[in-house]
């Protein structure tokens, strides 16, 4: 129905019908000059009743109530990104079966739970999610065992594990500072980055933003929409692009120009 509007409306008169339907949802307001000039304007995504939204949907697909969750919404049916799944084996297949992941980012382990049926044909030796303080507080209570691992900073995850495979899915341009989370993560040396439903834009520069979550989940939070080229460029130094792909369908992002791009990143030295 949107793709027909589009062609029916003038390109202003379009995203300003966007951007309205979209208060009924999630929707976007800026853009704005810089990360603190958006909090007067934001609720935050750490607060205590969207972690137990969370939390308890999270809950129900450990124990197999439901098929997955993502955001703390709930599905019947596993939504796969078949490329990242492909990615993470193509790692391990190149690394007798071995895989370690840093999941930067990674809620209570909506990844892991996501694939997990396919995990456990790998040898996979630990899963480890990186994620804010009162989730990995969450995690360890609720969640952590022998594989799934929670960490509140790349350093002191690294003191237990050393990945191959990282994996940024839906959390760079909630980072305030993407610049200094690549480096970090390049500086690791992992065989692959994967990156997933990350807030893409054809621009040369980023754009900062405040994404307004859906009633249903609630909050809003500064958010980076990421220029490709930027991206590119950061990463060209250590790692070779594998392949890029459109990730998830997400409507409301045209009204910021921008889109749902994954990509898998290899290092450069072990290609070949």
């Amino acid at each position: 129905m949107w793709s027909l509007i589009k062609n029916l409306l003038p390109p202003i008169i379009y995203k300003k019908l966007k951007l309205l339907l979209g208060k009924q949802g999630t929707y976007f307001t800026g853009e704005y000059k810089s990360w603190n000039d958006t909090l007067v304007h934001c609720k935050g995504y750490d607060e205590e009743d969207i972690l137990n939204k969370v939390l308890q949907s999270a809950q129900k697909v450990k124990s197999g109530e439901m098929a997955y969750e993502r955001d703390g919404i709930l599905f019947d049916s596993i939504e796969y990104s078949w490329q990242v799944l492909t990615g993470i084996i193509w790692v391990a297949a190149r690394n007798s079966g071995r895989l370690c992941v840093l999941d930067m980012g990674g809620s209570l382990g909506t990844t892991y739970f996501q694939n997990n049926k396919f995990l456990n044909e790998i040898n996979l030796s630990s899963w480890n999610i990186v994620e804010q303080p009162k989730y990995v507080k969450a995690g360890k209570t609720y969640f952590e065992d022998e594989k799934l691992i929670f960490f509140d900073s790349i350093e002191n995850c690294l003191e237990t594990c050393t990945p191959n495979v990282i994996l940024i899915s839906s959390s760079l341009q909630y980072m305030i500072d993407p610049y200094a989370i690549i480096n970090s993560l390049c500086n690791i040396g992992a065989d692959a980055i994967i990156l997933d439903r990350t807030i893409i834009n054809n621009y040369k520069s980023n754009k900062i933003y405040v994404q307004h979550a859906m009633p249903s989940i609630g909050g809003s939070y500064p958010c980076y929409s990421i220029s490709e080229s930027w991206l590119f460029d950061l990463l060209n130094e250590t790692y070779d692009l594998i392949e890029s792909f459109d990730s998830l369908s997400f409507h409301e992002l045209i009204n910021i120009d921008s889109t749902f791009k994954g990509y898998i990143f290899y290092k450069k030295n072990l290609k070949n």
